[in-house]
């Protein structure tokens, strides 16, 4: 994915995230940029990816100003998930469904746990429960569209990759 193209989709959900949030019931909207960041994090090379992934932190950063109650939590939750998805991503095949699964449920965990914590330390009235009743629907909404993009990348990708061969 071309830079070009990954700023458009990332400024296109930066702009789409609120209406989503305002039309659709809160346990069925997606965290947008995590998806976006999670699919660049599972089909880019690290050094294409730094330029988007400052787009991302600058934009969630926006987001947490005008919608959360602490600002930075979601670009620190944001970064670590990123890197354990990188990680992740060095010791298997990123092509097989069950373990684009696995890796999108490990990072909505991450995502999820970090998240939590620091509004714990920064003394958030949320509960580690209440966390606990929300990650099932986050995870099946974030899994949903990120399985629809990485189908659509993953299929341009392994187009890019038999051209390549016979160059």
């Amino acid at each position: 994915m071309s830079n070009k193209v990954s700023f458009l989709i990332i400024i296109g959900s930066f702009i789409l995230q609120p209406f989503l949030v305002a039309l659709l019931p809160t346990w069925l909207v997606p965290n947008l940029m995590f998806c976006i960041l999670m699919i660049m994090a599972a089909t880019m090379h690290p050094e294409d990816m730094v330029a988007p992934m400052i787009l991302i932190f600058v934009l969630t950063l926006i987001q947490d100003i005008y919608y959360s109650q602490y600002v930075g939590v979601s670009v620190i939750a944001l970064l670590i998930s990123m890197l354990i998805v990188i990680w992740i991503r060095r010791l298997a095949n990123i092509e097989n469904i069950l373990f684009v699964g696995l890796i999108v449920v490990v990072a909505n965990l991450a995502y999820a746990f970090v998240y939590w914590g620091i509004y714990a330390i920064l003394s958030s009235p949320y509960s580690f429960l209440y966390m606990l009743t929300r990650l099932p629907q986050a995870i099946i909404a974030n899994i949903v569209i990120m399985f629809i993009a990485l189908f659509i990348i993953t299929r341009d990708l392994i187009q890019r990759r038999r051209n390549e061969y016979f160059r």
